[in-house]
């Protein structure tokens, strides 16, 4: 972060003059239909969706081991192949209901 820290210091506007960019990019946004995103923001973000998905991975892993015991190295692959933060969470709530680990692995 330390170098756009640098780009940020080094095209630091006047007051005035910032004020006037923000209107304008507002602007220009809003005819758009399409916000600017910094490409620090996208990858930003991209490393915070990862981490959330990580981390319900992980919770999956988990809740898996205490009902049935760790899930086997094929099952685990499948899971990892899940990148949609929403099918995480349907995969989730379908493991707290599921009778069996074979059965959840239906749906996964």
């Amino acid at each position: 972060m330390g170098f756009f820290r640098l780009v940020d210091w080094i095209l630091a506007l006047p007051a005035p003059l910032e004020y006037n960019f923000d209107q304008s990019l507002a602007r220009w946004e809003e005819e758009k239909n399409m916000p600017y995103i910094l490409r620090a923001e996208r990858i930003g973000r991209e490393e915070e969706r990862e981490a959330a998905r990580q981390e319900v991975q992980d919770v999956i892993l988990a809740r898996h081991r205490q009902r049935w015991g760790e899930l086997d190295a094929a099952g685990q692959a499948r899971l990892e192949k899940v990148n949609d933060l929403s099918r995480l969470a349907e995969l989730l709530a379908d493991l707290m209901t599921a009778e069996s680990s074979a059965e959840w692995l239906k749906a996964l």
